[in-house]
């Protein structure tokens, strides 16, 4: 699928995979046109329902059946259930170790989603950064970041062993996690990597936040400014989402939910860049695009000194298809032995 653009389709897709087995190449492709009937359409809004945790009604999909047009309707609604930052992207059999999916850099579900396949055989939970919903002021240090993450887990009534997986930001956050979980009263089985680099590029808040701009305006076929502007940053934004507001790269919004992403964006890079990983605790594993040892520092990794440590190369791997069958294959296995550890320790 060209990938979700926020986390609210994310959410989408993810439902959208548990009732009919995959997603479609667009998010603007139609439900019905792809021949999936009502019944489909049923299982589609159970899954969302289990997700938001808030009734969804089944009218949604018949009136915007497409991913774009399904989370349209979800942000449009005024219901509180943006007030949530953990969400059940699957639910897998009662008592299985649950998949943890730390947000990436965007500070949404977006690509990441993808992983919620129920080849897998547990409980996937995806979280989203505060701030995302211009409901707050994002987070500035890898240790806030990973302590919202924790309590969002905590406020779903999540306990016991969960294995922790991220990308780039979502990555570092997940090597946060796993050192503070038990604060919350959560263990890490695990944390797995998906080509995460070990110290992302240093650069300063203003020049990340030239960074976001310039790749929104790639995404919306817009020139690139080439350089920094000295304008402050909420008057670049609003100019910039009145260029791009409609676009089918960007996804329909009011202009404070657009500044709020362009910022949170900003700041999760900056808190990553600021990040030093220390030893880590629990089993490590990277799964990373082959060829691409240095960019992710496995090296680096691997000095960390975890109990385990797996290094998993797939040819290609990009962030749009994580979903890859060898990447679910690799996942299997890995949280399977994990489990198994797992029991022999109770």
């Amino acid at each position: 699928m060209s990938g979700a653009r926020d986390a609210v389709e994310g959410l989408v897709a993810s439902a959208w995979r548990n009732a009919v087995g995959r997603v479609p190449a667009s998010v603007d492709d139609d439900f019905f046109a792809l021949g999936y009937t009502s019944l489909d359409a049923s299982a589609l809004m159970a899954h969302l329902r289990e997700a938001v945790g808030r009734k969804v009604p089944l009218r949604v999909v018949f009136e915007t059946p497409t991913i774009a047009g399904i989370a349209r309707q979800l942000r449009s609604a005024d219901d509180g259930w943006r007030e949530r930052y953990a969400y059940r992207l699957q639910a897998g059999p009662a008592g299985g170790v649950p998949m943890v999916l730390a947000p990436g850099t965007s500070g949404t579900l977006g690509w990441i989603s993808a992983l919620a396949d129920e080849r897998l055989g547990r409980p996937v939970i995806g979280l989203v950064s505060r701030g995302s919903y211009a409901e707050a002021a994002p987070l500035q240090t890898m240790p806030e970041i990973a302590d919202h993450l924790l309590a969002a887990l905590a406020a779903e009534g999540v306990t016991g062993p969960v294995h922790l997986v991220g990308s780039c930001v979502g990555g570092l956050a997940s090597i946060e996690m796993a050192a503070r979980a038990g604060t919350y009263g959560l263990r890490a089985a695990s944390v797995t990597l998906l080509n995460g680099s070990f110290q992302p590029e240093q650069l300063t808040v203003a020049q990340r936040l030239q960074h976001r701009l310039d790749d929104i305006r790639r995404m919306a076929g817009l020139p690139q400014l080439g350089e920094a502007s000295d304008a402050p940053a909420q008057e670049q934004i609003r100019q910039l989402f009145e260029q791009v507001v409609g676009s089918p790269r960007i996804v329909e919004a009011t202009f404070d939910e657009f500044a709020a992403r362009v910022m949170v964006y900003v700041h999760n890079w900056h808190a990553a860049a600021q990040y030093q990983p220390h030893t880590v605790a629990v089993p490590l594993a990277v799964v990373y695009t082959a060829g691409d040892e240095d960019e992710v520092g496995l090296q680096q990794w691997r000095a960390l000194n975890p109990p385990r440590f797996h290094a998993q190369p797939v040819d290609g791997l990009a962030a749009s298809d994580v979903g890859r069958p060898e990447v679910i294959e690799t996942l299997a296995a890995l949280f399977s032995s994990y489990d198994e550890e797992l029991s022999r320790d109770v």
